[in-house]
């Protein structure tokens, strides 16, 4: 759906498309949360506009294109930790703290009302996208030879 004439913004774009393969493919929880983080700021960016003055839900082809992508987000908030942590208990309660933690008005309050650059929105945003998982166990390495020479 393309905007009416006159609305604020790239008309005739559509939104930047969220890489679900992409985030649903990464090795670890990190990395999903970093990529789902950084799709989310463009989704926000690209709707500022409208959403900034709470016009998104007056204007009918944008509140349909919203309405669509609802439902998909809301499912991928909830698969990448399910992916990452199973067995975990309270996913369904993480998959809500997600979406809260990725939504516009929390974005919109790091980036204007508070001045932090995208870059360090996205950064936070990932932190505490992983806070609200608890704590992981620690990557497994291999041990370290000992270098002490022995007397």
């Amino acid at each position: 759906d393309p905007l009416p004439p006159g609305s604020p913004g790239p008309r005739a774009q559509l939104p930047p498309p969220v890489p679900v393969e992409r985030i649903l493919a990464s090795g670890d929880l990190a990395c999903a949360a970093q990529a789902l983080a950084q799709a989310c700021d463009q989704l926000n960016a690209y709707y500022e506009p409208w959403r900034a003055w709470g016009e998104a839900a007056r204007i009918e082809p944008l509140a349909r294109l919203q309405a669509r992508e609802r439902a998909p987000f809301t499912g991928l908030c909830g698969e990448v930790p399910r992916r990452h942590l199973p067995g975990a208990d309270a996913l369904d309660e993480m998959a809500a703290q997600w979406q809260a933690l990725l939504d516009f008005g929390f974005w919109h309050a790091l980036v204007r009302q508070h001045g932090l650059s995208r870059a360090a929105a996205r950064r936070h945003i990932t932190h505490l996208l992983l806070a609200v998982t608890g704590p992981q166990p620690a990557a497994v390495s291999e041990p370290r030879p000992n270098r002490r020479k022995s007397p």
